[in-house]
C-alpha cells in the first residue's frame, strides 16, 4: 500500500509505503519525485531498477514530460500497467495516475488544505480525525453489481480514480481551484475500441492466429524476464491454458502451475487442468480447499479488501496465492480473455436464445419463465448430470441451474439493453433493500459514455471490460494475489493485446456459436482440442451449497434481523426472505446474498 498527503499552502508532499509493500519503485532526481508501480516487475530486481532508472533519467534529460499527461502516456506505453505519483517541486505540480487496467486502485479526498491519497482505503481509517461515512448511493451500486464502480467509493467524500485516469494538481492555481480539479483520462478504452473499428484487421485466419501469437508471446517474453520466479494459475479453461502453454514454450524447465479442487463440488475442473499440465510438462500443484478453509478466509476478507468486493472466487484465489507464495514471486493469469475475445455466455447461446424468444408473444415468454422457475437450481443441475451419459462432450451442460435462473430473468425483457442490464445485476431493484439511497449513473446506464460499435456483442464486451473486468476482476487479483504477498500479471490485458483484439472483426472472436475462436485456434497448436472442448467452470467455490452447510452460522450472524437493522443500511425483510428461500433449497440466491455478506462483514470491521 502506498499513501500520501499534499499540503498545498506549504507545498509539502509526504509519500510513504508500508513495509510489506513489494510493488513500488521510488526515484528521486533534483526537484522531481517519481513513485512507479508496475504490475509485473519483480520487487528488488536489478533489471527492474535499471529499466526504471534509465527510463526516468531519459525522460528528465529529454524533457519528455513537459506536459503532465506525457508522463502517464510515456510510462504506460513503456512499462504498461503502471501507477504513477509524480511531484514536480520546481513547478509545484502534483500528478497521481491509475494504471489502465485498474489493478491498483487510487483513492483521494481533500481535508481542509490537505489532499489525501492512497492505494488502499484502510489508510484513511488511520488518519487522525477521519470519520468514515458510507456512501449509500455507492452501496446501492455495490448491491447491484458486486463492486463499487469508479469514480465512486464506498466512503462518502472519498473519490476513486477511474482506470487510465490522472489527477493533476497545480499549486500555483490556489487552493480553491485545486479543490475543483477533476480527473481526466490519459488512456481511453473507448478510443481503442473505435480505432479498431475504423482500422479493422483484414487478413486471413492464419494471419490472425499468427498475429495473436506474436503479440501475446512478445508481451509474455518481456514480463517473464523481469518477474523473478514465475507461476501460472491453470483452471483448465481456454484463457489460462493459453497463457500457460505460451509460458511453458518459452522455458527450458517446467514452469509451476496451480489449481484447486473441492471434495464436494461437481464443478471441479482440477482433473482437466492436470491433464493439460501433464501434456505441457509443467510442475503442477493442486490445492485442496475445504469449507473450513473458505470460512477462515471469509472472516478475513474485510481486512484483505478494504473496499467491499463480491466475488466468491476471491477466497480460493487468495488461498491458492498463499499456497504458491513459497515458490514463486509472480502469478500469471488469463484474465481479460472473455471480455476481449467474446467468451461469456451472454454473448453466445444466452443471446441467441433471447433473440429467438423475441419472435414469441410475451405471454408465451412469461409462461416459459414459470417453467424455468418451477425447478430449483439443484434439480436443473441433476438433469444436466443425467445428460452427460448421452450428449456429446461439447454439448454437456455445466452450471445449468444458474443458467436457467439467468435465462428466466431475461426472457421477459424486450430490449437488448434490458437483457444486458439484467445479466450484470445481482439485485434488479437495489433501492428496495438499501435505505435512503439513489442509483448514480455509470458507464452502463449513461449511453453518452458508450463507444461507437457495430453490434450489440461488441458493446457488451466493451462495457464488461470497463466495468466487471476492471472493477471486479482486477480488484479480486489486487486483493487476493497481492494480499498474499505476490505480484500479479495478466498478459492478455497488455495494451498491445487490447488493441489487437479490437482490430479483430466479430467472426474472429465468435464463430459457429462458440466464443474465443481466435484464442482457441492458437491454443490448439499447443494443446489437443479434446483437452479443451468442454464447458467452462473456473475457480468458483460451491458457495451456494456451503451457505446451507458449514458457512451457515457465519452467514446467519451477518444476516440476522438485528445485524441487518443495527447498521441502518438495509431493509431486513427482503434479505431475510431470500436467505430463508436459499436455506430451504427453493432457489439459489448466492449471487444476491454474497454482496450483502461482504458489506456486512466490511461494516462490522471498519465502521
Amino acid at each position: 500500500m502506498y499513501y500520501g498527503c499534499f499540503n498545498l499552502p506549504e507545498l509539502l508532499v509526504s509519500l510513504t509505503h508500508t513495509d510489506s509493500c513489494r510493488h513500488f519503485y521510488c526515484h528521486r532526481t533534483g526537484n522531481e519525485l517519481f513513485i512507479i508501480n508496475s504490475l509485473f516487475q519483480r520487487p528488488g530486481s536489478n533489471a527492474y531498477k535499471n529499466q526504471v532508472t534509465k527510463l526516468v533519467d531519459n525522460m528528465i534529460a529529454t524533457k519528455a514530460f513537459s506536459k503532465a499527461d506525457c508522463i502517464c502516456t510515456y510510462l504506460s506505453t513503456v512499462l504498461d500497467k503502471s501507477l504513477i505519483v509524480y511531484w514536480d517541486k520546481k513547478n509545484s505540480v502534483l500528478l497521481i495516475a491509475r494504471d489502465h487496467t485498474g489493478l491498483t486502485p487510487v483513492f483521494w479526498t481533500w481535508r481542509d488544505d490537505l489532499l489525501l491519497f492512497a492505494s488502499d482505503l484502510k489508510w484513511f481509517f488511520s488518519v487522525n480525525g477521519f470519520k468514515p461515512v458510507v456512501n449509500r448511493d455507492a452501496l446501492a451500486l455495490f448491491v447491484r453489481h458486486g463492486y463499487v464502480p469508479a469514480p465512486y467509493s464506498i466512503l462518502a467524500g472519498v473519490n476513486k480514480l477511474k482506470p487510465g485516469h490522472m489527477l493533476q494538481i497545480n499549486a500555483n492555481d490556489g487552493l480553491a481551484k485545486a479543490k475543483q480539479t477533476q480527473a481526466k483520462p490519459y488512456w481511453s478504452f473507448n478510443d481503442i475500441v473505435e480505432q479498431g473499428r475504423t482500422k479493422p484487421f483484414k487478413g486471413s485466419d492464419v494471419q490472425a492466429i499468427q498475429g495473436l501469437d506474436d503479440v501475446v508471446s512478445s508481451v509474455l517474453h518481456e514480463q517473464i524476464a523481469v518477474s523473478g520466479r514465475v507461476g501460472s494459475l491453470l483452471s483448465g479453461g481456454v484463457d489460462s491454458s493459453l497463457v500457460t502453454a505460451l509460458m511453458q514454450g518459452m522455458s527450458a524447465a517446467p514452469i509451476k502451475t496451480y489449481t484447486m479442487r473441492y471434495a464436494d463440488n461437481s464443478a471441479d475442473e482440477s482433473r482437466y487442468a492436470a491433464d493439460i499440465a501433464k501434456h505441457l510438462g509443467t510442475e503442477h500443484s493442486v490445492l485442496d480447499i475445504s469449507a473450513s478453509d473458505a470460512l477462515a478466509v471469509a472472516r478475513q476478507l474485510p481486512e484483505i479488501f478494504s473496499e467491499p468486493l463480491s466475488s466468491s472466487s476471491q477466497i480460493p484465489l487468495y488461498l491458492l496465492a498463499q499456497h504458491a507464495a513459497a515458490n514463486v514471486d509472480t502469478l500469471f493469469s488469463g484474465d481479460g480473455g472473455d471480455e476481449l475475445f467474446g467468451g461469456y455466455n451472454r454473448y453466445l447461446s444466452a443471446l441467441r436464445t433471447w433473440r429467438s424468444s423475441q419472435r414469441l408473444p410475451k405471454s408465451l415468454r412469461i409462461a416459459a419463465v414459470k417453467v424455468l422457475q418451477s425447478l430449483s437450481p439443484e434439480s436443473w443441475d441433476a438433469l444436466a448430470g443425467i445428460s452427460t451419459h448421452f450428449l456429446p462432450q461439447r454439448y454437456k451442460l455445466s452450471g445449468l441451474g444458474s443458467k436457467a435462473q439467468k435465462l428466466a430473468d431475461v426472457l421477459s425483457v424486450d430490449s437488448e439493453f434490458e437483457y444486458f442490464f439484467k445479466l450484470v445485476s445481482h439485485w434488479q431493484q437495489p433501492l428496495s433493500i438499501v435505505k435512503n439511497a439513489s442509483e448514480r449513473p455509470t458507464i452502463i446506464t449513461d449511453k453518452a459514455l458508450w463507444p461507437d460499435v457495430d453490434c450489440f456483442e461488441d458493446l457488451m464486451m466493451a462495457l464488461d471490460a470497463q466495468t466487471f473486468l476492471q472493477e471486479e476482476g482486477m480488484q479480486k487479483i489486487n486483493g487476493s494475489i497481492r494480499g498474499a504477498g505476490l505480484n500479479a500479471c495478466s498478459p492478455l490485458l497488455d495494451s498491445r493485446v487490447i488493441e489487437l483484439a479490437w482490430q479483430m472483426p466479430l467472426h474472429m472472436k465468435i464463430r459457429n456459436g462458440q466464443g474465443k475462436w481466435l484464442m482457441r485456434e492458437l491454443l490448439y497448436q499447443r494443446v489437443p482440442r479434446e483437452l479443451i472442448e468442454r464447458p467452462k467452470q473456473g475457480f468458483g467455490i460451491p458457495v451456494g451449497k456451503w451457505l446451507r452447510g458449514p458457512l451457515k452460522p457465519w452467514a446467519e450472524d451477518l444476516l440476522s434481523i438485528d445485524s441487518l437493522e443495527s447498521g441502518g443500511f438495509f431493509y431486513s425483510e427482503p434479505i431475510r426472505k431470500i436467505w430463508i428461500e436459499h436455506l430451504d433449497g427453493k432457489n439459489d440466491h448466492q449471487q444476491k446474498l454474497w454482496p450483502i455478506l461482504m458489506f456486512q462483514g466490511w461494516a462490522r470491521k471498519w465502521l
